[in-house]
């Protein structure tokens, strides 16, 4: 006669959060959250739901994850840990006020919890509120006097203000103490970086990579910065290194395509650039480099398309650069009207540019025989003067002469006939300003058509310690 074994419904609910707490141990989530979903058939409980909004966070499931940490507050309503998790899935979906909300209600239930500070710190740099994040930082280095967490985030806060030498200071001195903590090689890297030193910055990439060989943004940024100081090996090594581990790293093909251009391997850098647009359609400024491979290889009709494509993405976001890159290949192609169209649009986008757009237009104007348009285009290049941009050479010397030849002339302008004879000596002096296609268009921002990963070069995310899992 056969027996059957019977389990009990309470050993087979705690089987199931065993083994629910296995997976999450093994970063195994959505096998974890199935296992938890089947416990609670047979039981709601605060640590089922608590953990199912841990395995939620895990996922950047924000809005998911506060329904079960509001859920596991109703068995307890000052659970501060229950709270703590509240308020960072909050933050994490930029509901900055509810977060703060919530560590206030922390705060008077437990003033002493360290992490309501930790955590604040970064919450107040990023609503750009500099002055409170230090504040908290040292409220919460009262209670804990050596928090690596509460000194990464601050140095966060303080890179986000531009204060990059503050802010590589607050990371040494967590190196210091931990030097394996994540990542704060890489965020010193780019802290020296946008000071202009790129050697400690690649001291700094290759420390990160030293210790976390897997870390794609190391290696990737590895790249950009090899690219930026013109060491091709560095680069193509570390481009290599990122698509060993992702072969659909868009960015990785784009860069490997600027790189292949910049070697006039064209052919090379087009079918690059296609890999990279066929993994990611939306990946930024890539119409325009398509464009100029095809133009080097003198398919002018397609490179014209996607030419207008590049202006019109450039037009919804782009930077002074994309647009003065974009007209200026399409002038260069012969597509004058695209290239007036794209001066127009960036002249009043960014008008502190307007200089040499002014001159570029003058040029598009003067090479199509159009001079009466070009000229208030060549004047207005001479009004607009500041230290940072000094009037091109040209511009000055054929304004001068212009001048000269008004005053020669009581005060008239110059007739058709004067610009026809003149048209070789106007061509020859009045030449595109070139857009300078570098890693920093200014010292504190990025360029869109080297286009970094999302969030390598901005505010760094906070760290604060993980609630643990609740048996």
């Amino acid at each position: 006669m056969e027996t059957t074994s019977f389990q009990h419904p309470w050993d087979r609910h705690e089987n199931l959060l065993d083994k629910a707490r296995e997976h999450y141990d093994n970063k195994q989530y959505t096998d974890a959250l199935e296992l938890l979903t089947q416990a609670a058939e047979s039981g709601q409980t605060s640590e089922i739901h608590f953990n199912k909004g841990l395995i939620l966070q895990s996922l950047d499931l924000h809005e998911q994850a506060i329904t079960e940490f509001e859920q596991s507050l109703t068995f307890n309503n000052e659970d501060v840990g229950a709270l703590s998790c509240l308020a960072r899935s909050h933050a994490k979906i930029e509901n900055y006020d509810a977060a703060l909300n919530i560590y206030e209600q922390i705060e008077e239930i437990d003033p002493e919890y360290e992490k309501i500070y930790c955590d604040r710190v970064t919450i107040y740099a990023q609503m750009n509120e500099y002055e409170k994040a230090e504040e908290i930082y040292y409220l919460a280095r009262q209670i804990e006097e050596e928090c690596p967490n509460c000194d990464y985030n601050i140095g966060g806060a303080l890179f986000a203000e531009k204060k990059y030498d503050r802010a590589i200071n607050q990371w040494e001195a967590v190196l210091k103490n931990n030097p394996l903590f994540p990542e704060v090689n890489y965020r010193i890297a780019h802290a020296y970086w946008l000071t202009g030193n790129v050697d400690k910055a690649e001291e700094h990439l290759k420390e990160e990579i030293r210790t976390d060989l897997k870390n794609l943004k190391a290696w990737y940024d590895m790249a950009l910065l090899g690219f930026e100081v013109g060491d091709k090996e560095l680069t193509e090594f570390s481009l290599k290194s990122v698509l060993l581990q992702d072969e659909n790293h868009a960015n990785a093909y784009k860069l490997y395509g600027i790189l292949h251009q910049s070697q006039n391997n064209i052919q090379e850098s087009l079918e690059d650039f296609r890999k990279a647009r066929s993994i990611d359609g939306n990946i930024k400024g890539i119409d325009f480099w398509i464009a100029k491979s095809l133009a080097l290889l003198g398919q002018k009709q397609e490179a014209e398309a996607h030419l207008e494509a590049a202006l019109e993405d450039a037009e919804k976001n782009s930077t002074p650069t994309t647009m003065l890159s974009i007209g200026n290949l399409a002038y260069n192609i012969g597509e004058t009207e695209l290239a007036i169209k794209a001066f127009h649009t960036a002249s009043v986008k960014f008008p502190a540019h307007v200089q040499e757009l002014s001159h570029n237009l003058a040029c598009c104007y003067f090479s199509e025989g159009n001079f009466w348009d070009g000229l208030p285009y060549l004047h207005g290049a001479m009004l607009y003067k500041s230290p940072s941009k000094p009037v091109h050479n040209n511009t000055k010397e054929l304004d001068t002469y212009l001048n000269s030849w008004s005053r020669r002339n009581k005060g008239s302008d110059p007739d058709e006939d004067f610009f026809s004879k003149k048209t070789p000596f106007i061509k020859k002096k009045l030449k595109l300003i070139e857009a300078d296609i570098d890693l920093h268009e200014h010292e504190d921002s990025l360029v869109s058509l080297v286009h970094r990963n999302k969030d390598s070069m901005v505010f760094p995310p906070g760290i604060s310690r993980k609630e643990p899992w609740r048996d």
